[in-house]
């Protein structure tokens, strides 16, 4: 496709703003840079996230015109970003030695009991017990227990989520729009223009210090609607080891995506 790419050319860059658009919902952050050397349009694609440049006289509307309608192709190759990424798997990560029969949640390994209940007919049940979950199945096997095990710790993802995000946004006196819980592919939380804030069902399984870093990074997106150096210092003076949970993320992320019952 002309004028896109996953991978950019080197540019004379005259500036450079980082903002974002919404597509279906998504915010999608990216920076766009004025060059005076570019002819074209151009959109690049990858671990930094979305960059697009233009030729000088180009307004900010034009710009984010000709992103969204390339949107579908930048959610795309943002997966496919995602998904080199995550063939990394750090040996020493907190999930690495996860064994089957297990998950990880609120940053510890719980163990899965699977138990046969005759009384129940066709719905699973899945229950929190100290250390464990246990999975009660109507037959012997285990057809349906990955369904019923994701739909539980996405209901529990968002009684903690919710609750989290109520106490740091008291804490830093913001009243953020609603708060919702999907299946991202290619991030972990957004928040969009509106104060909505998303975060991925999946961070229920992430320690509690991991999971309020990202609640406040969402949070501060409420007024800063980019990845400046001044809404880094924001995050870091809320949150000093910020680092470290960005790190336990990017270590731990394909753990996380793997199968929840192996």
């Amino acid at each position: 496709m002309d004028g896109i790419s996953p991978i950019g050319d080197a540019f004379l860059m005259t500036e450079t703003k980082q903002l974002e658009f919404e597509h279906k919902g998504i915010p999608i952050p990216y920076r766009w840079r004025i060059s005076s050397r570019a002819r074209r349009y151009r959109v690049m694609v990858g671990p930094g996230g979305v960059e697009m440049v233009t030729p000088e006289g180009v307004s900010q509307a034009q710009a984010e015109l000709f992103l969204k309608q390339h949107a579908e192709w930048v959610l795309t190759q943002l997966e496919r970003v995602e998904k080199l990424e995550s063939k990394h798997r750090p040996p020493n990560a907190a999930m690495a030695d996860i064994h089957s029969g297990m998950i990880f949640l609120e940053g510890k390994p719980v163990r899965l009991d699977f138990r046969k209940d005759p009384k129940l007919k066709t719905r699973l049940r899945v229950e929190e017990i100290p250390g464990c979950l246990r999975i009660s199945t109507p037959k012997t096997g285990r057809e349906g227990a990955e369904a019923a095990l994701e739909s539980f710790l996405r209901k529990k993802a968002a009684q903690l989520i919710t609750g989290r995000v109520t106490i740091k946004a008291g804490e830093m006196g913001l009243n953020p729009g609603q708060v919702t819980i999907r299946s991202q592919k290619t991030r972990w939380g957004s928040c969009s223009s509106r104060g909505t804030l998303s975060f991925n069902w999946r961070l229920v399984m992430v320690p509690l210090d991991v999971l309020d870093y990202v609640v406040i990074h969402e949070l501060i997106h409420i007024g800063e609607h980019n990845h400046s150096k001044r809404f880094w210092e924001k995050v870091s003076a809320l949150e000093p080891r910020y680092k470290d949970h960005r790190r336990w993320l990017k270590e731990n992320q394909s753990y996380l995506y793997d199968p929840l019952i192996r």
